[in-house]
């Protein structure tokens, strides 16, 4: 309970009403209330706060910074690798002029077919 009580006052949700239950005044017969909670109850209480929120707003701004740093790289947009490299596509270019138009062919199993005319 006094997790979820400490993680409500930190998102700001209510944390005047929680702090303002702790301000009651103690019952004259009453052994387990403490008397020195209206004074320092205030001062857990807005601190607790100052720096929760100062915690969240860097969390916020940690995240945007880094969202915005992977912007920044340069990666492909697309899921996929490049088909080749530029070294590759120069050689097969020049592989593909050096051939000369010739009359036979080579099947998938190596042998050479010649065209009949």
């Amino acid at each position: 309970m006094t997790l979820l009580t400490l993680y409500k006052v930190c998102t700001g949700d209510n944390w005047s009403g929680i702090m303002a239950d702790t301000l009651r005044e103690c019952r004259p017969n009453d052994e387990g209330c403490s008397s020195y909670l209206y004074w320092v109850s205030p001062l857990f209480f807005s601190s607790f706060v100052v720096l929760a929120q100062c915690v969240l707003v860097n969390l916020v701004v940690a995240v945007i910074m880094q969202a915005l740093e992977d912007s920044q790289e340069n990666k492909p947009t697309n899921s996929c690798p490049p088909l080749e490299e530029d070294d590759e596509l120069e050689q097969a270019r020049l592989s593909a002029q050096n051939v000369e138009p010739s009359s036979s062919h080579n099947n998938t199993d190596g042998t050479s077919v010649t065209p009949q005319t």
